[in-house]
């Protein structure tokens, strides 16, 4: 484990782990309309945007596993558990992704949301694509539309905080 209290494990150990008799908690980082798409059976929905908010449900005594999608979001949800105290963190590599490639069992819901990564790309590359239309189209002034888009992005993976995730995670669809 390192020295923040953080380990990593694969779909398989936590496959383990859920059918056996340890008392843990799996929480799941994603957005509501993400996880209600399709989720692993026994897991709990925090939303990274809302763990500040509920940090109270999740009990510091026992292992806490974390994923999302593919891991970011669940990395970040170690950093604000780590702050507030908490020591047997664990992020399921690969999260629901590896999870379902390993042929385990979802829950699926009716819903069919996208996740927020990909509702980044399709925003941004449409935003761009628009803004190129109206540069040819209407005004070469319009071309500062995809150049802001880059910029976001570009700041987006450096920082690791993207404002375009934060304002879609608030839309009524991924609720």
């Amino acid at each position: 484990m390192g020295a923040s209290g953080k380990t990593n494990c694969e779909v398989s150990y936590l496959k383990k782990v859920l059918d056996g008799p340890a008392e843990i908690q799996v929480i799941d980082v994603r957005e509501p309309g993400e996880w209600n798409t399709k989720h692993i059976p026994k897991t709990a929905n925090i939303p990274l945007s809302k763990l500040d908010l509920r940090i109270g449900e999740i009990n510091k005594e026992k292992p806490v596993y974390i994923l999302c999608e593919e891991g970011f979001r669940a990395q970040k949800a170690v950093e604000k558990l780590s702050r507030a105290g908490f020591t047997n963190l664990i992020v399921v590599d690969g999260g629901i992704k590896a999870w379902q490639k390993s042929g385990y069992p979802v829950e699926s819901g009716k819903r069919n949301v996208w996740p927020i990564d990909k509702q980044v790309r399709f925003a941004a590359g449409a935003i761009s694509f628009t803004g190129v239309i109206f540069t040819v189209t209407m005004n070469p002034l319009f071309i500062v539309v995809p150049c802001f888009v880059s910029i976001g992005l570009m700041f987006s993976a450096v920082t690791g905080f993207c404002p375009m995730a934060t304002f879609l995670c608030k839309m009524p669809w991924n609720k």
